[in-house]
């Protein structure tokens, strides 16, 4: 049952209604109302409707006030008790026929087409509803809440548009749906339907008078909705939609592909700055071994120096190489399995007998293999190659490979052996198979040390990974074993300790060098030790580190000690998380910019689909429901940006930028775990953007677009 109690409506100064007093209580009735323009008609249809709630009085059903009810319950209503055709019939235009029923109802095709069947426009199931005329509009209109089976139905000039055939199909699908127990309400000025009506008000007098009655109606209102709680399957919905609004979503979507693809590239360039760079430094050491210098201070013993105007800092107070007592001690330690010391501050470009390498690739010598690589092209013409000794001995380098060198075979040199690239080893091979070469001789032009140019033998000891396939500089190198260059002798002299007090006099002036190491030469060649400044220590499982860690503190307090452990909690630890929450804030800062973009972009878009939305909340689909199928279709579509603008970047990486050094970082495009990073920076860009944007979609503004 309807009912309105003093009902008084205004807008501005006009008064539409007023103390409009009327009760609507036989269900299987045609209630047609009629009145001049502008006497309210459709006002009176939209409080109906529940679309305006702006007026005094009280407007109930069943005996319940509507304006108790939240918007939940106004849904339910909408979706199961009263449906309302529309004059303007309120459809997609970008959907078919029959899209607009199944979709927007998410009704069985069956069911659909029978409705369809019943107005006769069964045969345009697959018309766009853009390309059907008024009528067609109007029938389709009323299909829709044929299929809704509302207990009250409201038509707004239901055959304004229909010639007489047709008009007279619709009323009587119409006095078929009052036979089915329904409360029909039609606002028309046509005869033809007001001959169908049961009962006529007029709208006059700002108020609703009863002109003619039917009392042979019988009233039967405990009929209910025969149709079941309706699941929404808004996926299929979303996908629809964006295969009809393609065009709207690629000229949208292009600029923000583009805004991805840019995020991208900033992304990849501060992570390989920041944390890659960091991680890549640490990944050369493994999980058991832990590595010191006396050149590396620990951040407070640097603030200290500095506080104190240390000027040139060139000890820890007590060393300035590790001694055979400090090896010693080190090894003592429960939990050490080795130590070694070693000078790892030379590199030189020279074999372990001192000769030089003559050695340069014209671009055409290159294998059949390495000129089929796309960056063939853009390989330098010459290509000069050096060797280079590596800076920690054998096998220590197992354990700590600071150049990060890839073996693809083999092993790491020693003595007369060298670990040549992977696009040199090719040259020398007839198959591909580079452990063929390992442990073969090969021969290098040379210069010895009396510079004359010779060729000499070398053993193969392994293969390494370059990054050919992408570039080769116009340097490359040829690895030697790590040589134990010996300069204790040379640091020993008077001279050298001469040199070390002039240092300290000079650029330390203020401080009193009898309080150093520098005090008298017996303290000087303590410091000395045994002229090596790098100590590799190997414990016997991962577990002893921390321990082991603890008392080299003890033993060197102001030297930085370098593991993995150190990384996650010591004081690089600290560095790390620091540089994560710089490189997080300046991501963070570029995906807010873009993001806003974006919004403004999601904006005009989401602007657009107003009428769409607002016609499925005319159909019961809740706030929610039309909160999900926006941002499940912006999900979908950055998902797909994301991979246009993906492949874009890798296209421009692999056509040009991989062939410029600037762009290095772009490799880590590949890295699975980076690329998840991106992902979900993008996905809550758009997530955020859309929240914003939707913020707007209350239920006054859909409202007027149904008004």
């Amino acid at each position: 049952m309807l009912e309105l109690k003093n009902i008084t409506k205004k807008y501005d100064e006009k008064i539409i209604f007023e103390n409009l007093n009327v009760q609507f209580n036989k269900t299987n009735t045609i209630n047609g109302i009629i009145g001049k323009s502008g006497s309210g008609k459709t006002t009176l249809f939209n409080i109906l409707f529940g679309l305006d709630n702006d007026y005094e009085g009280v407007y109930t059903i069943d005996e319940q006030d509507v304006k108790l009810f939240d918007l939940k319950k106004w849904d339910e209503i909408r979706r199961n008790e009263i449906h309302i055709v529309f004059q303007d019939f309120k459809l997609i235009e970008n959907f078919t026929v029959l899209e607009n029923l199944i979709l927007t109802l998410n009704c069985k095709e069956d069911e659909a087409k029978d409705a369809l069947e019943k107005l006769d426009i069964l045969s345009l199931e697959n018309t766009k509803v853009k390309n059907i005329s008024g009528g067609e509009k109007q029938r389709l209109a009323i299909a829709r809440a044929l299929i809704k089976n509302p207990k009250i139905l409201l038509l707004d000039e239901p055959t304004g548009n229909l010639d007489d055939v047709h008009a007279a199909i619709i009323m009587k699908c119409i006095q078929s749906l009052k036979n089915e127990q329904m409360m029909i309400f039609i606002i028309s000025h046509d005869q033809r339907v007001i001959d169908y009506c049961d009962n006529i008000y007029v709208l006059e007098n700002k108020t609703l008078k009863l002109e003619k009655e039917n009392k042979e109606v019988v009233s039967s209102y405990s009929k209910k909705s025969t149709l079941e709680k309706i699941k929404s399957y808004n996926i299929k919905y979303v996908l629809k939609a964006m295969q009809r609004n393609n065009k709207d979503i690629i000229i949208n979507y292009i600029p923000v592909s583009i805004i991805f693809m840019l995020f991208m590239t900033i992304f990849l360039f501060f992570y390989s700055i920041s944390i890659n760079d960091l991680y890549e430094f640490y990944s050369g050491i493994d999980n058991k071994t832990i590595y010191v210098s006396t050149t590396h201070y620990t951040k407070q013993y640097l603030n200290e120096c500095a506080k104190n105007n240390y000027i040139i800092i060139s000890n820890d107070g007590t060393r300035i190489s590790f001694s055979n007592k400090d090896l010693k001690d080190v090894k003592n330690i429960l939990g050490v399995n080795e130590a070694k010391l070693y000078n790892g501050n030379v590199e030189t470009s020279v074999d372990y007998k001192g000769n030089e390498l003559n050695l340069v690739l014209d671009k055409n010598s290159f294998s059949s293999k390495v000129k089929k690589t796309k960056s063939y092209v853009h390989f330098p013409d010459k290509v000069q190659m050096e060797f280079k000794t590596l800076t920690v001995p054998y096998p220590y380098i197992k354990h700590y490979n600071p150049k990060h060198i890839e073996l693809l075979c083999g092993n790491y040199p020693v003595k007369n052996e060298i670990l040549i690239p992977d696009f040199l080893a090719y040259s020398y091979l007839k198959n591909e198979n580079l452990n063929t070469l390992v442990k073969q001789s090969i021969e290098l032009p040379i210069i010895d040390e009396k510079r004359n140019q010779v060729n000499q033998k070398y053993k193969v000891s392994g293969i390494y990974k370059t990054n050919y396939e992408n570039n080769i500089g116009l340097t490359e190198y040829i690895y030697t074993s790590y040589q134990n260059y010996d300069f204790l002798d040379l640091f020993q002299t008077q001279e050298s300790y001469k040199n070390h007090v002039n240092d300290f006099n000079q650029e330390n002036k203020i401080h009193d060098i009898q309080k150093t190491v520098f005090k008298d030469y017996d303290s000087y060649l303590k410091a000395i030790g045994t002229g090596l400044d790098d100590m590799i220590i190997v414990c016997k499982s991962k577990n002893d580190v921390k321990k082991v860690t603890k008392e080299l503190n003890k033993l060197f307090p102001h030297l930085r000690l370098m593991s993995q452990y150190e990384f996650k909690n010591g004081e690089f630890g600290e560095s790390y998380i620091r540089t994560v929450l710089i490189n997080i804030g300046i991501i963070v800062l570029v995906a807010l910019i873009l993001g806003i973009i974006i919004l403004f972009l999601n904006k005009g878009y989401i602007r657009k689909r107003n009428k769409e939305l607002a016609v499925l909340y005319a159909l019961g689909r809740s706030k929610k429901d039309v909160i999900i199928i926006i941002l499940l279709e912006h999900l979908l579509i950055s998902t797909i940006a994301f991979i246009v603008g993906y492949f874009s970047l890798w296209m421009i990486r692999i056509l040009y930028l991989r062939y410029v050094s600037t762009f290095n970082f772009l490799s880590l495009m590949f890295n699975e775990k980076v690329v998840l990073y991106i992902y979900l920076y993008i996905i809550l860009m758009t997530f955020i953007s859309v929240i914003f944007s939707i913020h707007g979609i209350n239920r006054k503004k859909l409202n007027e677009y149904l008004k």
